[in-house]
């Protein structure tokens, strides 16, 4: 399946004092990414909630190559790199879209908790068409 990456433009108040995106707004962008992809794979992350799925971030890292600014366009390509039905971690790519520039990179892992308990979830039992999907995207990005 062709997955298009997430792409937006830099907004004003995610600059800071030296014009240029602040580093937390970076894991905000790998979020926006994260819900357009489960999307994209046919499991949008409200009707997950709604069905009673939550995945709550375990890590975050994010390393700073070339600094975005204010109006400019950028792209986050993600890539699953390990899924267990449990617990996934995706990587992250920003890129200037103007000039292909690699500006930031990144890696979350999440795992998957039944949203009244917080209990951990293995989604081949409890929601196995997201578990399918995501078996998948985890083939196709190996």
């Amino acid at each position: 399946m062709e997955r298009i990456p997430f792409a937006r433009t830099v907004n004003y108040y995610e600059t800071d004092r030296m014009g240029i995106v602040h580093h937390s707004n970076y894991l905000r962008f790998f979020e926006e990414a994260r819900v357009d992809w489960l999307a994209q794979l046919g499991i949008p992350y409200d009707v997950l909630e709604q069905r009673g799925l939550m995945s709550p971030l375990l890590t975050s890292a994010c390393a700073y190559h070339k600094p975005l600014t204010f109006g400019e366009p950028f792209r986050v390509c993600i890539m699953l790199t390990q899924y267990n039905g449990l617990r996934m971690t995706l990587a992250y790519r920003i890129e200037r879209t103007t000039d292909d520039a690699l500006c930031a990179t990144g890696e979350t892992s999440h795992c998957f908790v039944d949203a009244a308990t917080f209990r951990p979830l293995r989604l081949q039992r409890a929601f196995p068409d997201a578990h399918a999907a995501l078996v998948a995207a985890a083939r196709e990005d190996a």
